[in-house]
């Protein structure tokens, strides 16, 4: 409940209007018709649609991407709970809700939310190595699967991460019955189907896709692109009143802190998979911003980072424990401390993004549409 309050409190009033960005993705989602012509984001732009037609107000239409962000920290807890302890994962899960990155493009009505989509399908593909239900989660994940493709670039990371757990799927003996193998291929065939039409019918959609601009980027701004993305977690943005307060970074001071404990100590534990899954998703994740010009499809990394975060919260809090171990007070003041400085987190990130942001005159200056 808390969550959902934060992707709907006040999501037509906190800004004066419209922007022009989302007007153009009004345009796009319009009618079926120019949705079958240019079916990339084809699931975005059908719920769009239909929230246009059940109200027609800028409010409908960010709610569609108030409810996939609300999926996402769902989901996002699921997972964190897997890769580190509960209060870890509260804890980061509070954070990632609350980030400023998430709260605006979870406000908007742009299809940049789908980027979030990367986090969902590695759910599914934890569930479908090492979930219970089976067969259950095969048939989620193949649905997930078939919308995903429908995501500009999303088939990069879907190559590479299919190809990287394939031959562990075999050697687990995975794979599930026939029965369960021809309703996924039957129920992806369905969902991908009117992306296999637009191709057919308008192949020029492919750049789009693929997020090659028109217009390749030059070799220096490539790299500026590329440098862009870790400095922008850190140190600084650019500018873009749409998406951010000036050109501040991602993280305040204690996420970016726990970040890095994080990181190290996936470093330490080299063995397991998640050193090679969170290596993989931040190469990719940078050279698919740079190839696409457009910093704001570095997005697609927020999730991951606020995994890393919670496994350096985790971590942090088990070394305090085996410092102190059989001392109750000293566990308290680890918890006390932990719990003070994500709180410190959560509110400089909301006040960012509710207070600050929206009185912002460039902000103001770009959101006057109606």
């Amino acid at each position: 409940a808390i969550v959902a309050g934060l992707f709907t409190y006040r999501i037509s009033g906190l800004v004066p209007g419209a922007s022009q960005i989302e007007i153009n993705e009004r345009k796009n989602s319009q009618s079926v018709r120019k949705i079958v012509q240019n079916p990339v984001n084809a699931p975005y732009k059908t719920a769009r649609y239909m929230a246009h037609k059940l109200n027609k107000s800028i409010a409908s239409e960010r709610l569609v991407s108030g409810v996939i962000a609300w999926l996402c920290v769902m989901l996002f807890y699921l997972v964190v709970k897997r890769f580190t302890g509960r209060f870890a994962a509260l804890a980061a899960t509070a954070m990632f809700a609350t980030s400023t990155s998430l709260l605006a493009v979870g406000r908007l009505a742009t299809p940049d939310i789908l980027l979030a989509m990367l986090m969902v399908l590695l759910t599914c593909g934890y569930y479908v190595r090492f979930g219970h239900h089976h067969k259950r989660f095969w048939v989620v994940a193949s649905a997930i699967l078939g919308l995903s493709l429908y995501v500009p670039g999303m088939i990069y990371f879907i190559v590479v991460g299919v190809a990287w757990q394939f031959k562990a799927i075999r050697r687990d003996h995975k794979w599930p019955d026939k029965k369960t193998v021809i309703i996924c291929l039957t129920l992806f065939t369905v969902i991908i189907a009117p992306l296999l039409y637009g191709f057919i019918a308008h192949p020029d959609i492919w750049r789009e896709y693929l997020a090659i601009p028109k217009k390749l980027p030059t070799m220096l701004g490539f790299l500026k692109t590329l440098a862009a993305v870790p400095f922008g977690v850190f140190v600084r943005a650019p500018e873009n009143p749409i998406y951010r307060l000036g050109r501040q970074p991602l993280l305040d001071i204690f996420a970016s802190v726990m970040l890095i404990l994080g990181v190290h100590t996936l470093v330490k534990k080299y063995r397991l998979d998640r050193l090679v899954l969170f290596l993989g998703i931040s190469v990719a994740a940078i050279l698919f911003t740079a190839v696409s010009g457009n910093y704001e499809n570095s997005f697609i990394l927020v999730p991951f980072i606020y995994l890393c975060i919670a496994i350096g919260i985790g971590e942090f809090f088990e070394r305090w424990c085996r410092t102190f171990p059989r001392n109750p007070l000293a566990k308290s003041i680890a918890l006390t401390t932990i719990v003070l400085a994500v709180l410190v987190s959560v509110n400089f990130q909301m006040r960012r993004y509710f207070i600050a942001w929206p009185h912002n005159a460039e902000t103001r200056a770009v959101f006057n549409l109606k």
